[in-house]
């Protein structure tokens, strides 16, 4: 089974590389489904399509685990750990400009999707932190 899933996202690789390649420069987004590795914090994560990529949520500013944030930090980081964990799967949507995903400190900058309320609807894990106070909006 394992193998399958493994297939399934590289043959899903290779397509949005094609797609990447063949399509104009208008292009906004990439969307791909992949499954969680890790969790760093509360605004980074990493997640595996056929290679492990680091992400950094857009627009979820959340406190660091380090220094004089730490409490704070690890507190966010267990709120984004009650939506999602190591192994789920989830959809990632990464904004592009001029078909390049912008990137910081390493990290893909995407929004990160999940159904975490079983209503059969993918919630946008960036604003479920901020609606439940683990992060702000805005730096």
């Amino acid at each position: 089974m394992r193998a399958f899933i493994l297939l399934c996202f590289a043959y899903s690789f290779v397509i949005l590389v094609f797609n990447q390649i063949t399509n104009s420069k208008n292009e906004t987004k990439i969307v791909e489904t992949a499954i969680v590795s890790g969790i760093h914090d509360g605004d980074t994560i990493k997640v595996k399509v056929t290679k492990e990529y680091s992400v950094r949520l857009i627009d979820c500013w959340a406190p660091e685990i380090t220094g004089k944030e730490k409490d704070q930090g690890l507190k966010s980081k267990a709120g984004l750990e009650s939506m999602i964990s190591v192994g789920d799967n989830v959809i990632v949507e990464i904004p592009t400009e001029n078909n390049q995903p912008q990137t910081t400190l390493g990290r893909v900058l995407a929004n990160v999707y999940k159904d975490i309320d079983n209503d059969g609807e993918h919630d946008n894990i960036s604003m479920e932190m901020v609606k439940r106070g683990f992060a702000k909006e805005k730096k």
